[in-house]
């Protein structure tokens, strides 16, 4: 059987506070709340790639996830960014509005950050960057040695970041947001 030609469309996620899910996603991640709307009795948003020339949604949010609800079934979802400097620029942003965040590492041959959006939902942040796999870059991160790599995550660090889920495999795929930006492109 052939594969179905297909791109994910948008993620949607069911929220308790669209107002602060908003505030996080359009203020952390630079996402653009482009509509508004009400579908059987359910208010949504939805929020579009930071270009304004690209239109297309990514992400919305609905609400009535109620107060206490466990979330299940969702590991995390990603969004792939230029360079290691814009991977530490999302953890900073998100320890600046207090939200809950790994630090940058390394980890199957990429950089990336887990943040944790106000319902707990884990949004992944990562470059397949090449220098950001191999370490920081000079004068950015003092924490290691510049041009060093970081060592592979522990097996506790994994579990955090992969609680309950077997290790990722150590090919990973390439999902981009606009499937027409090519590898070296960067945003503004």
């Amino acid at each position: 059987m052939q594969p179905l030609r297909m791109t994910l469309g948008h993620v949607s996620l069911r929220v308790r506070n669209l107002e602060a899910s908003r505030q996080f996603y359009c203020g952390l991640l630079g996402l653009r709340h482009i509509a508004s709307g009400v579908c059987s009795d359910t208010s949504l948003l939805a929020l579009a790639h930071s270009k304004p020339e690209q239109q297309r949604v990514v992400l919305t949010l609905t609400s009535g996830l109620p107060g206490g609800t466990p979330l299940t079934g969702l590991d995390h979802f990603a969004f792939e960014v230029p360079s290691a400097v814009d991977v530490r620029e999302a953890y900073a942003r998100a320890k600046a509005l207090g939200a809950q965040a790994t630090a940058p590492r390394v980890y199957d041959g990429h950089r990336q950050t887990f943040l944790f959006d106000p319902d707990g939902y884990k949004v992944e942040v990562y470059t397949l960057d090449a220098a950001g796999a191999r370490g920081p870059e000079a004068g950015t991160d003092t924490t290691k040695e510049a041009g060093r790599p970081d060592p592979e995550p522990s097996p506790a660090e994994r579990e955090r970041c992969h609680p309950g889920q077997p290790v990722p495999n150590r090919g990973r795929s390439r999902i981009r947001l606009n499937p027409q930006d090519s590898p070296g492109e960067t945003e503004p």
